[in-house]
């Protein structure tokens, strides 16, 4: 009879080949993420009304973000091109910067995320973790100067490349999967800690953006991004002070070369036992799908919520996604944490994907408020699917091997979802005289394949004995 693979050990102990990190220890993770976030997530809200306000500006526009009512008009009343007003032509030249600028960023960080996770296997967690928050700092002082001086805005370019080139969010969250890894035991406990660790990043993105949303709404620009200096600064000395190494740092005879950082990916190439490669294959693609569909549509929902017929106001749209974010993961931790006690992760899995494609089928049809109220409620569990997929592919590797599935892992949602982000607004923009909804018609899609592939996984976990004790780190 199959054993159940979500309280099989990792390896036993002579299997691993170095000692790990004593787990009775607790690392305080969690502080590290608050502290990140806050600076990370308050940038956001610089970044986005710093450049509207210049743009609005070249246009003879004053305090164009200080306003608490919109005009909402009907995507059924068009305009010819040389009738536009101001305003759209500074929402359409600002949105096209925007988007832009994140994709420069994100796009970036690919290849540095590559090279991190087998550095931080072999030089440790906390190299990598240093690394990317020194590329922040450096792009905080470039928006510092720009904001101060009053600079060019093609500058922040520069800015996004540095922290691209350095990891950027993607990197961070990398190192800390890989250090919680490190520190539990594989099965629910890990999956649970995962849930936090990512709930926790979540619930500071959602509250410190509302927060400095209010705090920079009437043009103040230049002391909130000294406060996101200063807490970047206290992020790094926590860091490298508070935070032990729990990284094995196995690998540190290998020699560096190309084929060394792309170990990373050898998961989905190599043959390996029981399976193991077909499941982590299965597994990548539920989270660079889910991660488009639900991640990759924060923009495009502000956009619809604004429009007619939902019309609502800025300040209102914010709060709810804030709201939203808060909701959805801390449900995650409690659905994560309540169902491990009846059933197991890939079960989990399933009801995740299945309420986030009812959710955004849901938001295709929404031409009421109460409608949009009730896609959160259906899609509820959808955050869970993240932290659970992660559980069950870290579940599957060695010690050693944490950072690197960690780093093909983020660099993988990464494309998935700076290309999803140019797809979607490409999509939006094209059908929103006739159906604004379609967009989320095909994020449902999208999510409903998940769902295929997740029901699939969850037939090969459950029939399958994974017999970890006998697998060795791929080289």
């Amino acid at each position: 009879m199959a054993t159940d693979d979500a309280t099989t050990p990792l390896l036993n102990p002579s299997a691993r080949g170095t000692k790990r990190f004593q787990l009775s220890k607790w690392t305080p993770i969690e502080v590290l993420v608050v502290l990140y976030f806050l600076a990370a997530s308050c940038i956001l809200p610089v970044q986005q009304y710093y450049a509207i306000t210049v743009i609005a500006e070249k246009h003879n526009v004053s305090n164009f973000i200080n306003h608490e009512e919109k005009k909402c008009h009907s995507p059924s009343t068009n305009s010819s091109n040389n009738e536009k007003t101001v305003v759209d032509e500074i929402e359409e030249e600002s949105s096209q910067f925007l988007m832009y600028l994140g994709f420069c960023s994100t796009f970036l960080s690919v290849i540095p995320i590559v090279c991190l996770g087998s550095i931080s296997d072999r030089l440790g967690r906390k190299f990598v973790l240093c690394f990317c928050l020194a590329g922040l700092l450096l792009k905080e002082i470039l928006y510092i100067i720009v904001i101060h001086f009053h600079l060019s805005l093609y500058i922040l370019y520069l800015a996004q490349v540095i922290e691209g080139l350095t990891g950027g969010f993607g990197g961070m969250l990398m190192a800390l999967f890989g250090m919680t890894a490190d520190v539990t035991e594989p099965g629910k406990n890990r999956a649970f800690r995962l849930s936090v660790v990512e709930g926790t990043a979540a619930i500071t993105y959602s509250l410190a953006t509302l927060g400095m949303g209010y705090w920079i709404k009437y043009g103040e620009f230049y002391f909130p991004m000294i406060f996101i200096c200063v807490v970047t600064i206290l992020t790094i000395a926590f860091c490298v002070l508070c935070i032990p190494e729990t990284s094995p740092m196995q690998g540190r005879n290998e020699t560096f070369g190309l084929v060394y950082f792309f170990k990373c990916y050898r998961f989905y190439v190599l043959p390996s036992p029981e399976g193991r490669r077909r499941k982590l294959t299965a597994s990548v693609f539920i989270l660079a799908l889910s991660g488009a569909a639900i991640l990759g549509r924060s923009s495009t929902l502000t956009l619809y919520l604004l429009k007619s017929p939902i019309c609502w106001t800025e300040v209102k749209v914010q709060i709810f996604t804030s709201v939203q974010t808060f909701t959805n993961w801390v449900a995650a931790m409690i659905v994560v944490r309540i169902l491990h006690v009846f059933t197991q992760d890939y079960v989990i899995l399933v009801i995740g994907t299945l309420s986030a494609a009812s959710a955004s089928l849901l938001l295709a049809f929404a031409t009421k408020g109460w409608l949009v109220y009730l896609f959160v409620i259906v899609g509820i569990c959808s955050a869970a699917v993240f932290p659970t997929v992660r559980a069950m592919m870290s579940r599957q590797c060695t010690a050693a091997e944490q950072g690197s599935l960690f780093a093909s892992v983020a660099s993988v949602e990464l494309l998935f979802t700076a290309f999803a982000q140019l797809t979607y607004g490409g999509v939006y923009k094209a059908s929103v005289s006739f159906y604004p909804g379609l967009v989320f018609l095909i994020m449902g899609g999208v999510l409903f394949l998940v769902l295929l592939i997740s029901i699939t996984l969850f037939r090969w976990m459950r029939k399958e004995n994974l017999n970890i004790q006998t697998w060795q780190v791929i080289n």
